[in-house]
């Protein structure tokens, strides 16, 4: 298996806390607070037209006749037909009919041609601000459609940048600038890849058809690979120095977790739900985390451990942003049942946690605090301080 070293930067201490004595709403009753106005309409919502309507994104503005939202157009314009247009421009932002040079009114429709968009020729105008859309990375192909990092917006399309300029004409080999190509092989061959770098998260770019863009090292490289194994599947299997998981993702084995297929991320939105986050970082060779190299945590359910490996539970963890994870961490292999001391979570059985309450340090089966269904004859669910929520569902433990 491939050797890697890790920080735990995202992923701090379990939830070894003091039990709350009650449960109930944190940070105290709702005051009615707000200025008086919309008394009569429900949080949310604001008057229009006599009646209650759901308030506006803050990017949009309310329409005081048609009560729509808006998209905020800049000074001098106005949203019609679609689009912003000068007030009192060829759009008929001003309600006005246009008329022809003797006072009748003129019966021609407006087309897209006769709206002045305030962009040059070739521009569209996305929400009042001019874009190119054949170049846009930011509006790509159409408004609003961004290319992910590595890529750039050409002629409409988000396209792989991750690899240097191609050759000139004078060049030893194909004149492409190949995964593993260097001017010390290849010296009359000008790729230089000194300063390249290819895109860790899936959707890969940067590398040769058929290879991967993985950490060699500390750094990126492109290697080859057979991808026969999907994320988060198990690869405690795998031999030194091979790549069998699947592109965008790598066989890692943080401290105290399980080997697998864990996809490299950004942000937790490429981890997919359902408890997994983008946790772990990786480490340089004098310990120092590199940047923009991470991976997921598991996606597990805490009642049953399913989705973690024999000999492995799922518990609840915390950011240190806040935000509430899963991870498979190694589990009891005798005794950490309802009651039994522990000091950290690997000291108690699977579907179980470790508990600060009533003075005492144990393991505490969990459960899910809608209902007392998945606690034994007797037991109670209680809140567990912090209130970890996994998509939706808070968990705590049966006492």
């Amino acid at each position: 298996m491939a050797q890697q070293r890790w920080s735990a930067i995202r992923l701090v201490a379990a939830f070894i806390v003091a039990a709350s004595g009650c449960s109930g709403p944190r940070g105290g009753d709702h005051g009615s607070g707000g200025d008086g106005d919309d008394e009569s309409c429900a949080d949310g919502e604001e008057e229009c037209g006599g009646t209650c309507v759901s308030a506006c994104p803050q990017d949009e503005v309310r329409n005081d006749v048609s009560c729509a939202c808006e998209p905020q157009c800049r000074e001098g314009r106005v949203w019609e037909n679609g689009r912003c247009v000068p007030i009192g421009g060829d759009g008929d932002a001003d309600g006005d009919a246009d008329t022809d040079a003797d006072g009748d009114a003129d019966t021609d429709a407006d087309t897209d041609a006769d709206i002045d968009t305030g962009c040059d020729l070739g521009e569209e105008n996305c929400d009042g601000f001019c874009s190119d859309l054949d170049y846009d990375e930011d509006n790509c192909g159409f408004c609003f459609y961004e290319c992910d990092s590595f890529f750039t917006c050409d002629l409409g399309q988000c396209v792989c940048d991750g690899t240097p300029e191609e050759c000139g004409e004078e060049f030893c080999g194909d004149g492409d600038c190949n995964a593993r190509e260097t001017v010390d092989s290849c010296p009359d061959d000008c790729c230089d890849r000194g300063e390249h770098i290819c895109r860790l998260v899936g959707p890969q770019c940067g590398c040769d058809d058929g290879d991967l863009c993985v950490l060699q090292v500390g750094e990126r490289d492109c290697v080859a690979g057979d991808e026969s194994r999907e994320a988060f599947e198990d690869c405690s299997d795998e031999g030194n120095g091979e790549y069998v998981c699947e592109e965008g993702t790598i066989c890692a084995l943080p401290p105290g977790s399980e080997a697998s297929c864990r996809p490299y991320c950004d942000d937790d939105l490429d981890c997919g739900g359902g408890g997994s986050a983008c946790a772990w970082n990786f480490l340089d060779g004098a310990g120092d985390p590199i940047e923009d190299a991470w991976i997921c945590s598991t996606p597990c359910d805490p009642l049953t451990s399913s989705g973690c490996s024999p000999g492995f539970g799922c518990r609840v963890y915390q950011s240190d942003g806040g935000d509430d994870l899963t991870e498979c961490t190694a589990a009891a292999a005798e005794g950490g049942e309802d009651g039994d001391p522990c000091d950290s979570q690997t000291d108690c059985a699977r579907g179980h946690t470790c508990i600060s309450a009533d003075g005492n340090i144990t393991c505490r089966e969990y459960c899910v605090r809608a209902g007392d269904d998945d606690c034994p004859d007797g037991l109670t669910c209680r809140q567990i301080e912090g209130l970890p929520t996994i998509d939706g569902v808070e968990y705590g433990y049966c006492s």
